[in-house]
């Protein structure tokens, strides 16, 4: 396999991982010459990652200014948050058989334990 292939999805992989985690904060510029030093790179890999990162929404790259990490809107994280309960709502009713009453115990406080931390956190855009 090529190589810059190879260096491009490593450093992808390594970029998205970092705006996931919030290493990259929202709205942070990504700096090109600052990553390509850091990582060791040239900075063609680096700018192949940053069209495929931006494809996936996670960056957003500005004609003349730059890479910027994107930021969610608070309609954005809601939409997400719906998205994975309905899921996790699936996914628990497909394998349902397979918990215990303790694991479904569980499961419920955790489930409010999150909803007690949305209701303070109140309405925040990341």
């Amino acid at each position: 396999m090529d190589q810059s292939l190879l260096k491009k999805d490593k450093i992808y992989e390594t970029l998205k991982e970092k705006i996931i985690d919030f290493s990259f904060k929202p709205g942070e510029q990504l700096v090109e010459q600052v990553l390509s030093e850091q990582f060791e790179i040239s900075k063609s890999p680096l700018r192949e990652a940053f069209r495929q990162l931006e494809a996936d929404g996670l960056v957003n790259l500005i004609p003349y200014k730059g890479v910027y990490v994107s930021v969610l809107s608070t309609k954005e994280l809601n939409d997400i948050c719906e998205l994975r309960e309905a899921l996790e709502v699936f996914c628990l009713e497909r394998g349902l058989n397979a918990y215990s009453n303790e694991d479904i115990e569980e499961l419920e406080a955790l489930t409010e334990l999150s909803r007690r931390k949305v209701e303070r956190e109140g309405d925040r855009s990341f």
